[in-house]
């Protein structure tokens, strides 16, 4: 069986290129800067306000926002970035409504996932936008300690509108991102069975780490909608990218947090790893979670003052969610010997 061996071999060489490969090799140095202010502005006033917690969710209103806002002209930006406010700030004010009830919890993870994956309509924008407002939702809902959902929303557009402002001060004119391979619209059938598979995969991810009674449960389904592409082949690559850069950023968190989980100090390390993040995003999604996740545990790691504990679990988490994600993947395979219309052509780039 060599040539079946070589042909595996070959096959997953491929996928670990496609998984690093970089579209561009320039850095948006502004917006590095500008996503790093945006970020650590708001856990620097909560720090000094004595009120962490406020911090925290500004912050994550202000990461989320900035990712949803594209590199590309001011009229883009302003769009996207405004649709990515709205968006992320009712999510942000219903998760905070529904996180109390496990049965709403889940029914509303269902519709809202299945909803937004809709919005890759738009093209990849969409589909970026989808993924931000469902994960904003996802991450609230999973957080301890809700505050009433005014007063969460309040917060996360105050984080908002700063990440916003600040990325359309630094735009440039006429500028636009790096250049990508063509995404074919995708025909109704296969937009539909995509957004019940990721509904109902996130859905099961929510379950599965809510029955495992995980600290950051929200992590599983965060990062099975993450991973999950229409093109399959795209989910695998994906996949290998999710924990790629998991193990990276939680080898950082690590190194970090052992010699210290003082707010003062891993505070400037947000401003760092958000930098590298914004100023690197176009690069590719490899480099979006290698940067993504040590921004994101050290965000958390301020108000929780557990910054390994987050590291460990964040990157099990990683892992059950990634099983998931290429189960749901393995199954849409199935299905789709079955259902000829439901198939995906392998050879055109659907990811984000």
């Amino acid at each position: 069986m060599p040539d079946e061996a070589d042909e595996v071999e070959d096959g997953l060489r491929h996928v670990v290129r496609d998984a690093v490969a970089a579209r561009t090799r320039r850095a948006e140095l502004w917006d590095g800067a500008a996503g790093s202010l945006a970020c650590t502005g708001p856990l620097a006033v909560g720090a000094v306000a004595g009120d962490p917690a406020a911090g925290l969710t500004a912050g994550l209103g202000a990461l989320n926002v900035a990712l949803a806002t594209p590199p590309a002209t001011r009229r883009e930006q302003l769009r996207w970035g405004g649709l990515g406010l709205v968006g992320t700030t009712l999510a942000a004010g219903l998760g905070a409504a529904v996180g109390g009830s496990a049965t709403l919890h889940v029914v509303v993870t269902f519709v809202l996932v299945g909803s937004a994956t809709s919005l890759r309509r738009a093209g990849p924008r969409g589909a970026l936008l989808g993924f931000v407002i469902s994960a904003v939702y996802v991450i609230v809902s999973g957080l301890p300690g809700h505050e009433q959902p005014v007063v969460e929303m309040a917060r996360f557009a105050a984080g908002g509108v700063v990440a916003l402002g600040l990325l359309l001060a630094v735009s440039r004119p006429g500028r636009e991102p790096a250049s990508e391979a063509p995404v074919a619209a995708l025909p109704g059938t296969v937009l539909v069975a995509h957004g019940l598979r990721v509904a109902v995969a996130v859905t099961v991810a929510t379950l599965v780490g809510e029955a495992a009674d995980l600290r950051f449960a929200y992590w599983v389904p965060l990062t099975t909608l993450a991973v999950l592409q229409p093109d399959h082949r795209a989910s695998v690559v994906r996949a290998l990218q999710r924990c790629l850069g998991t193990v990276v950023g939680v080898a950082v968190v690590a190194a970090v947090t052992v010699a210290t989980a003082e707010p003062s100090a891993l505070i400037p390390l947000v401003g760092v790893s958000s930098f590298v993040l914004f100023a690197l995003r176009e690069r590719s999604y490899y480099w979006v979670v290698v940067a993504l996740t040590p921004t994101a545990l050290l965000m958390i790691s301020t108000d929780l003052d557990e910054g390994w504990v987050i590291a460990e679990q964040r990157l099990v988490d990683t892992l059950i969610g990634v099983a998931i994600a290429l189960a749901a993947t393995g199954l849409a395979l199935l299905a789709e010997r079955h259902v000829p219309a439901l198939r995906t052509s392998l050879e055109t780039p659907t990811s984000t």
